[in-house]
């Protein structure tokens, strides 16, 4: 007899008769497959190729980050960091697909990693954004406030950039403290995290919610600074993991107000609910990691905007082929300085000649011009 069979009998010999659809109960990995039949198996290919798709799809932009840039080390590490959402998300959720009963360890670990690269995230943008200027433009808040408080007058944008930082630094603390306490509480009485984990919900949202605006309004400063940056665009993959992860998961759950999920002994109509979203998670992380890698790959064109770098500099630390030069008018540029520096004013830029040559007279010229008293 083999383990399919001897999972069988066991599930068989239980007695499901005065079973509570709606209690927390959560069934073993055995029962889980034996009630799911051949959808099982499709479920686990399913899982398979996601998981393998999204981390082939990080791996191969933090390689191309990585060993085909000459970036700073500052740069690649949260790049790699925030890439790194996706695959950990998508993981989490396959696990907690096979086994149920790692529901809640894989929403906490999918909810650390997500917080941990929003922070970087916000390292990321104010890195750009000291590439291409020493201060940083002010902020703006409407009204002076910072959400619901009221901010003093005089408050300079500093500071403005200070409680930005402060906002997004507070979640991955809050969400990590929230996360071991309900873990602490599951290995305790599994029955009672899920019953009572809602009342934990209220924070959790509001540290989303302050952590997001910070984030969103330190982004939406920087873009007219960082136009090429497609900063508004990295932001938003990141936020959707957030939607996904979070409003998702509690829209599923309304559903079970309404009597349209079955309940099939032992799996309840909430593990019906946990199923779709642990398979909607699967497909999201790698529809959202592919959007997350065109986007990134694109701006690296654009780093000679971004950083600040010379655009033949740029172009060929990242492999790109050099910009054309912008052609003179035909001029030599001596002469060109030469008349300038007769009228007072600093020479111009060294220009590429449009024939390459200076004429004798052009020489001449130059020399009758710089000998000419400044008026």
């Amino acid at each position: 007899m083999n383990i399919e069979d001897l999972a069988k009998v066991s599930t068989d010999c239980e007695d499901f008769s005065g079973f509570d659809c709606n209690g927390y109960f959560v069934p073993t990995t055995s029962q889980w497959f034996h009630s799911h039949g051949n959808l099982a198996i499709i479920l686990v290919v399913l899982g398979v190729v996601t998981v393998a798709t999204t981390c082939y799809l990080a791996i191969r932009t933090c390689v191309t980050i990585c060993f085909r840039t000459k970036e700073t080390d500052t740069f690649k590490t949260n790049t790699c960091i925030i890439f790194a959402i996706y695959p950990i998300a998508s993981l989490c959720s396959f696990i907690a697909l096979l086994v149920p009963r790692t529901q809640l360890l894989a929403e906490a670990l999918t909810l650390a990693a997500l917080t941990i690269g929003v922070y970087r995230l916000y390292i990321y943008v104010l890195e750009l954004a000291s590439r291409k200027s020493a201060k940083l433009p002010p902020i703006e808040l409407a009204g002076r406030r910072f959400l619901w408080f009221k901010l003093p007058e005089d408050i300079q944008s500093d500071n403005v950039y200070s409680w930005l930082r402060i906002a997004v630094l507070q979640l991955p603390l809050v969400q990590g403290l929230i996360s071991c306490l309900l873990l602490f509480v599951v290995a305790e009485s599994p029955t009672t995290a899920y019953s009572q984990g809602i009342c934990v919900m209220p924070a959790v949202i509001l540290s989303i919610v302050v952590g997001v605006f910070g984030l969103d309004k330190l982004t939406s400063s920087l873009e007219p600074l960082l136009p090429k940056a497609k900063l508004k665009h990295k932001t938003l993959v990141v936020k959707l993991v957030f939607v996904f992860s979070k409003l998702q998961l509690f829209i599923l759950k309304g559903l079970l107000l309404t009597e349209w999920i079955p309940c099939r002994p032992p799996v309840t109509p909430r593990l019906h609910i946990y199923l779709a979203y642990n398979v909607l998670m699967l497909l999201e992380m790698t529809m959202l990691c592919y959007a997350a890698s065109c986007i990134y790959t694109e701006s690296l064109a654009d780093n000679a905007d971004v950083e600040g770098r010379d655009p033949a500099e740029a172009a060929e630390s990242n492999g790109l082929p050099p910009p054309p030069q912008q052609q003179s008018n035909g001029h030599c540029p001596t002469l060109d300085a030469a008349a300038q520096e007769s009228n007072g004013l600093p020479p111009p830029q060294q220009q590429q000649q449009s024939n390459g040559h200076c004429t004798t007279a052009d020489t001449a010229a130059q020399a009758t011009l710089s000998s000419k008293p400044l008026p």
